[in-house]
């Protein structure tokens, strides 16, 4: 039995997919069609849930940007200028990568007053 796959809409999260790569999901679960080859290469066209494409943005579309909707407009923009049949595809989900500079930072209140001491008394400001 084959599943009904919506053309029009991509859910915001999907189990299993990296959280360390800026990737592209459409609806879709050809991964030969040309738009996505095109605009995803080098990277691999995966199908994810069976009834998304995804890949990991290169760097053409990304430009070394962590805009989502900067790369949204450019990743859409590519599948358009290659051939993307809305009437079977109509959506995008971008996923930024997480990375190390945007990671929260858990600290406790004794570790700031501690920083805090550390620096007072580093710059002379406070005898200990």
């Amino acid at each position: 039995m084959s599943r009904s796959c919506p053309t029009n809409s991509v859910p915001s999260a999907f189990e299993g997919l990296p959280t360390d790569q800026t990737y592209g999901v459409i609806p879709g679960r050809n991964a030969s069609s040309p738009w996505m080859v095109n605009c995803c290469s080098p990277n691999p066209v995966q199908i994810v849930d069976e009834c998304w494409s995804w890949c990991e943005l290169p760097k053409s579309i990304t430009k070394g940007s962590r805009d989502q909707g900067k790369i949204n407009d450019d990743f859409n923009l590519c599948l358009s200028n290659n051939g993307r049949r809305f009437n079977e595809s109509n959506g995008v989900s971008i996923h930024i990568a997480a990375s190390a500079a945007t990671a929260p930072v858990h600290v406790s209140v004794s570790g700031v007053l501690v920083a805090s001491l550390l620096a007072l008394a580093a710059t002379g400001s406070m005898a200990l």
